[in-house]
Order: C-alpha cells, then sequence, then structure tokens
C-alpha cells in the first residue's frame, strides 16, 4: 500500500509538472484540485478538516505557495481566511486532466517488468483486489499471472 501511495504522488507531481506548474507536493495539488472541484469558497479549516491534517501550517504553507503561483487567491470572510481558485488555476488543473488522459491515466513510463503495460482500469483493479484481499487463501492465485501478463511480485 505504501508503495501504490508513493507512486501515486509522483504520478500527480509529474503530470502537474507536465501541466505547466512545477515545484509542487502532493498535498499543494490536492489543495488546488479541491478547492477547484467544489468552485466555491473554502477555508482553511474547511480543507483541514478534508484531508484529516491536524497541523493547519502544512495547509497554510500549501495555500501560501498556491497564492505565490497566482493559482488560487485568499480572502477573509470574519477571523477565517478563505480560499478561491483563480482562472489560471482552473486552466492549470484541465490541463493536469489533460495530461493525464493523453498518458493513459499516468504520466511517465511505470516502472514494471513484464510483458504488458498496466495501462487499462481491469488491470489496475486486479491489483487493486490484490492488495486488499492481502494473504488469503482465496487471493494466492492473484499473484500469478492474472490475465494481465505479469506476477505481482513482478512490480518495483
Amino acid at each position: 500500500m505504501t508503495v501504490a501511495t508513493n507512486a501515486f504522488q509522483r504520478w500527480m507531481v509529474r503530470c502537474m509538472a507536465a501541466a505547466g506548474v512545477s515545484g509542487l507536493q502532493p498535498t499543494d495539488v490536492q489543495i488546488l484540485h479541491t478547492v477547484n472541484h467544489r468552485d466555491r469558497e473554502m477555508t482553511l479549516a474547511d480543507l483541514c478538516m478534508m484531508f484529516n491534517i491536524e497541523d493547519t501550517h502544512v495547509v497554510s504553507y500549501a495555500l501560501k505557495k498556491l497564492e505565490g503561483l497566482g493559482l488560487i487567491e485568499t480572502g477573509r470572510r470574519g477571523k477565517e481566511k478563505t480560499v478561491r481558485v483563480t482562472e489560471s488555476g482552473a486552466a492549470a488543473c484541465d490541463r493536469y486532466r489533460k495530461s493525464g488522459r493523453i498518458a493513459g491515466f499516468r504520466c511517465g513510463r511505470p516502472q514494471v517488468r513484464g510483458k504488458r503495460d498496466i495501462g487499462n482500469r481491469r488491470d489496475i483493479a486486479g491489483i487493486v483486489r490484490a492488495v486488499r484481499s492481502g494473504g488469503s487463501r482465496r487471493s494466492e492465485h492473484v499473484t500469478r499471472p492474472y490475465g494481465f501478463g505479469f506476477n505481482l511480485t513482478q512490480i518495483v
């Protein structure tokens, strides 16, 4: 699960760089996309609660970085800090979405030692089922070739 999480975070950062915005961390990318997706003003507390981040400094730093790049704009509603996506931030999210589609749900080459690439959803779903089921007897057949030409033990 840790390997999958790290791979997904690298994928997010690489797709954002392909969209023309480099130097962001995975948290920054997630915050930008959340604010863009909701298309409404959000507070710092909303973002912290949504991502289950107890240390508000993490989100505050990400917001400062995104504001410095001109992707979001901040404001105040009473004592609360509010955030809204800018036009350039929304455009960056659109480019990100397109770069992910062009790459077939990924940016860059996957690190797989097998005959076929993990390019379609059925293959990914098989891997997720295998990881979720852990080491139960029922899932032992999944570690053998599962219709996509490689063993799960071959994934780097």
